[in-house]
């Protein structure tokens, strides 16, 4: 029986923080297939059996890893960006934002850009994808600031955060199947510039 929340003490909570610090090293290196949870107790140094009294299973685990690991990458995001004042630019400086995190952090590229599909229902409005709500909630802020002053032309805000998602999502999964020898930047360049300018003439 998982325990909830609530009964969580605050040595509970390391124990539960160790479990997925160990899960998200050895899935993003090893991959959801082969770790096992014998290898994520053995490195959190706990019992096999401890572990199901905060997780369900391994994909329950690999849900609330990838998740955390979306925290951390909307909170550095945020960190980046909080100084930039002009919607435009900041709209601009989110995929530099994000190629800048995952350029320094390889293990949360692979987590969340790979690993996620192999969770067989995502379903982005539970509760439990917290992590990408919030910063897909952060993204469709910057595109309709942008769009309410002017420096965008009158979109659907969610569309648009969708389409910039997507584009981070292909870069980013192309830098990992490249061995990490992919220039994001360059490739952002020309895709926002066909995203920007369009295609007609």
């Amino acid at each position: 029986m998982v325990l909830p929340d609530e009964f969580l003490t605050p040595k509970r909570k390391k124990v539960r923080s160790k479990i997925l610090e160990a899960a998200q090293y050895l899935f993003a290196r090893y991959g959801y297939f082969r770790t096992a949870i014998s290898d994520i107790s053995e490195r959190a140094n706990i019992a096999d059996g401890t572990l199901y009294l905060y997780f369900h299973n391994k994909e329950d685990l690999l849900i609330h890893a990838i998740n955390e690991a979306l925290e951390t990458l909307t909170e550095e995001i945020i960190s980046i960006l909080e100084k930039e004042q002009n919607p435009l630019g900041k709209f601009y400086a989110f995929f530099d934002a994000n190629i800048t995190v995952f350029s320094n952090h390889s293990d949360l590229a692979r987590l969340i850009v790979v690993e996620l599909f192999r969770i067989r229902h995502i379903n982005i409005n539970d509760p439990v994808f917290s992590g990408f709500q919030k910063y897909f909630s952060y993204l469709k802020d910057i595109c309709q600031e942008a769009i309410d002053k002017g420096f965008l032309r009158e979109v659907n805000s969610e569309i648009l955060a969708f389409h910039t998602h997507a584009i981070i999502d292909y870069l980013v999964g192309r830098w990992i199947l490249h061995d990490y020898d992919f220039d994001m930047t360059y490739n952002k360049n020309k895709m926002l510039d066909i995203m920007i300018h369009g295609l007609i003439p």
